[in-house]
């Protein structure tokens, strides 16, 4: 933006950037940070391609919306939901449109921190990298649960502090392609419930990594 100190022909130069990185440690204001989030969604370039967007929203005000307005911008414009390739996001929220980054073919790295969810399964053909860090996953009734078989490409995974709540029994992880896998202090019901077993169905399977500081 500041480019247009220079040449006012550079003004809107901001509007076609491939890169979106919005961070709210510059707003002491949760509520200008949202207003910052949908001015630059709103004056953005639709018909630009969009290959990776970084959330970082630290302030639990009003979260949920920006994050669904994130989401609607990457998946209900044909141009960026085909060209998306990366997309994080830390927010401490609910979640609830999760199954819709589905439509975004092009998707190969999500990364969620703090997020809530009652969807537990990601149907993401095209993912490559999912970090999942400090999730919470409610599963209801459900006792066998195999959350990454939709991402029939994953390569690597990796989970950290996550936890589900409810009488899952089985936690199957099938990923035919997946070479790279790291978990760490993964809890059942908040704690790691030995009645639950942990099956891997992932023969390219090239590193594998376990922790946890129960004891």
């Amino acid at each position: 933006v500041e480019t247009s100190v220079l040449s006012k022909r550079w003004r809107h130069l901001w509007t076609f950037i491939p890169v979106l990185n919005l961070n709210d440690s510059s707003f002491d204001d949760p509520s200008l940070f949202q207003c910052f989030v949908d001015h630059v969604l709103s004056r953005r370039d639709a018909s630009t391609t969009l290959y990776v967007l970084n959330l970082v929203c630290q302030d639990e005000l009003d979260d949920g919306y920006i994050v669904d307005t994130i989401i609607d911008y990457v998946t209900l414009k044909p141009c960026i939901s085909n060209s998306i390739q990366v997309l994080s996001i830390l927010a401490e929220c609910v979640l609830g449109k999760l199954p819709q980054l589905s439509l975004c073919q092009s998707l190969t790295t999500l990364k969620l921190v703090d997020i809530s969810a009652e969807i537990t399964t990601f149907d993401f053909v095209s993912l490559q990298h999912l970090y999942l860090s400090d999730c919470r996953f409610e599963l209801g009734m459900e006792q066998f649960l195999d959350p990454f078989k939709g991402c029939v490409k994953l390569k690597h995974l990796y989970l950290h502090g996550c936890q589900y709540y409810g009488e899952i029994e089985r936690f199957k992880i099938s990923a035919p392609e997946l070479t790279h896998f790291s978990i760490s202090w993964m809890r059942v019901d908040e704690q790691f419930d030995s009645d639950c077993v942990i099956e891997l169905f992932t023969p390219k399977l090239q590193y594998f990594k376990y922790s946890d500081d129960s004891d």
